[in-house]
């Protein structure tokens, strides 16, 4: 994976700040793709798995999740794990089943993330194709899911260390988890310049 691979910190910001806008807005399809790309950068959840949740993997009865679970019918490798939310993930999800989500989040097979044309949740196309469609509005270039998830990562390792990214990420092997490590040239010159004497 290449640096270019994930997104800068300005890049971060402003696409943070225009999914917060879309949920904020009127439009419930709108707002429908702000939380679906904010949530994917909050967490690194694949886009397979972010389309498959269920209201009450967010929500139970009025309280938002303060860790949320990954199925193990949901996920890549079919084993469970836990993400924590941060304070921004959850009170953008309040706003989410406050002002826009439009079933009743009381049973195991409500699904998140509700597609217009069927009792369905969206599929993992629509959720590509809203990605690249947020993206391009919030920072004039297309963004793919795994972009998202690469953000997450790098600037999960800023904070912590390869182990926890492992986990959140729910990685089989270190070795996957590695191809995160790609410090930058500022990263490069201030390792180098520690070693003074």
């Amino acid at each position: 994976m290449r640096a270019t691979d994930t997104l800068t910190d300005d890049e971060y910001v402003r696409l943070c700040c225009h999914c917060k806008a879309l949920v904020q807005g009127t439009s419930h399809k709108r707002a429908r793709q702000g939380f679906l790309v904010f949530l994917m950068l909050q967490t690194g959840l694949r886009i397979g798995e972010t389309v498959k949740l269920f209201a009450t993997d967010l929500i139970i009865g009025s309280d938002i999740v303060k860790n949320l679970r990954v199925r193990t019918e949901i996920a890549k490798n079919k084993k469970e794990r836990i993400i924590p939310l941060n304070e921004s993930v959850r009170e953008l999800t309040e706003s989410w089943f406050s002002r826009h989500y439009t079933h009743t989040p009381d049973t195991a097979t409500q699904w998140l993330l509700h597609s217009s044309h069927c009792n369905n949740h969206i599929t993992t196309r629509q959720g590509e194709r809203i990605v690249a469609k947020v993206s391009r509005e919030a920072i004039e270039r297309t963004v793919h899911p795994h972009m998202l998830r690469h953000t997450f990562a790098t600037r999960l390792l800023k904070v912590s260390n390869m182990r926890v990214v492992q986990m959140l990420l729910g990685h089989s092997s270190i070795q996957s988890t590695q191809v995160y490590t790609h410090p930058d040239n500022q990263e490069l010159s201030k390792a180098v310049n520690g070693l003074n004497a």
